[in-house]
C-alpha cells in the first residue's frame, strides 16, 4: 500500500530530508508525495528555494508557504487526501482542521529537545543556559506549539566551543538520522506501527525575539560575554555587540589559520 505524504518545510534541514525521501521513493519505498508546501523563491537566512525547485523538477505540486493561507492549505489537504503530513521547520502553526484532514497523522521534526526547548532558537538558549547536551525531537502535532507525543529523539554533546550555528549543523545531521528511521519504519510496517510517548519534564517556550535582549554584552565578564557570543553566532544574523563611546561594536569570528 502506497503512503501519500504532504511535505511541509523549508531551510537546509528540510531540503536534506526531502532529498532523502526522494531517494527512498527511487529505491522502491511505498511513498508518494501529494504536494509540497515551502518557499518558492529564495528567502530567509538560507536564501534558497531548493526544496521547491527539486519538487517542481519531479512534477510535484508546490504550495507557497509564505502567505500562511490556512484555508488554502486545508483545501489542498482535502483535495489530495494524504495519509500523513510531515513538517520540517515549517513556519506556520497548522490548524486543527489541517491535522484532522490526515486523521491526526501529522508529525513535526523540532530541532531541540522537547518539551524543554519549545519555540524558537533552542540551540542559542541551550548555550546561554549552559546545557551540556542537545538534540532533536520528532513528535505528533497538535494545535499547541511543539507539544504532542514523542516518536523519536537523537541527542549529542554540546562542546565548549559550540556556537548556535554549529549546533544547527549538528541538529540537521541528527534530524536526518531521525527521519531516516521514521521512513524505514513506516515503509516496512505501515502507519499503524507509529507510536509515541508523552512529553515529560520541564516545558519552556521561547519567543522568536527572545534573543534580541541578549545580544548586548556590554559590562559582562569575559566568560559570560563569550557564552552569549557563541549563543548568538548564526550568520547572517546580527551577532552579539558591546557599546563604546563611538557606538556599538559587533563581535566577529576569527577563523583559525
Amino acid at each position: 500500500m502506497t503512503i501519500k505524504i504532504a511535505f511541509f518545510g523549508q531551510k537546509p534541514i528540510a531540503e536534506f530530508v526531502f532529498a532523502d525521501l526522494l531517494s527512498e521513493i527511487d529505491g522502491g519505498a511505498p511513498f508518494e508525495i501529494s504536494f509540497v508546501c515551502t518557499n518558492v523563491f529564495p528567502t530567509g537566512w538560507w536564501n534558497t528555494a531548493n526544496l521547491s525547485d527539486r519538487a517542481t523538477e519531479r512534477g510535484i505540486h508546490v504550495l507557497d508557504n509564505t502567505a500562511g493561507d490556512q484555508t488554502l492549505v486545508e483545501e489542498y489537504l482535502m483535495a489530495s487526501r494524504p495519509d500523513l503530513l510531515l513538517s520540517i521547520q515549517h513556519p506556520q502553526i497548522l490548524s486543527n482542521s489541517a491535522i484532522n484532514n490526515v486523521n491526526g497523522n501529522a508529525f513535526n521534526l523540532h530541532l531541540a529537545p522537547l518539551p524543554r526547548f519549545r519555540g524558537w532558537n533552542g540551540a542559542s538558549h541551550a548555550i546561554v543556559e549552559q546545557f551540556n547536551r542537545f538534540g532533536v525531537t520528532l513528535h505528533t502535532m497538535t494545535n499547541r506549539v511543539d507539544l504532542g507525543l514523542i516518536l523519536d529523539t537523537e541527542e549529542f554533546a554540546i562542546t565548549d566551543d559550540a556556537t548556535a550555528w554549529s549546533l544547527y549543523q549538528d541538529s540537521a545531521k541528527a534530524g536526518v538520522l531521525v527521519m531516516a528511521r521514521f521512513f524505514d519504519g513506516i515503509a516496512s510496517n505501515g502507519l499503524s506501527s507509529i507510536s509515541g510517548v508523552p512529553m515529560v519534564g520541564e516545558s519552556r517556550y521561547y519567543k522568536r525575539d527572545a534573543l534580541d535582549s541578549l545580544r548586548d554584552v556590554s559590562g559582562l565578564a569575559f566568560p559570560d560575554l563569550q557564552r552569549v557570543w557563541r549563543a548568538t553566532y548564526f550568520p547572517p544574523h546580527s551577532p552579539a555587540f558591546f557599546h563604546t563611546p563611538n557606538g556599538p561594536v559587533e563581535l566577529i569570528l576569527k577563523e583559525r589559520s
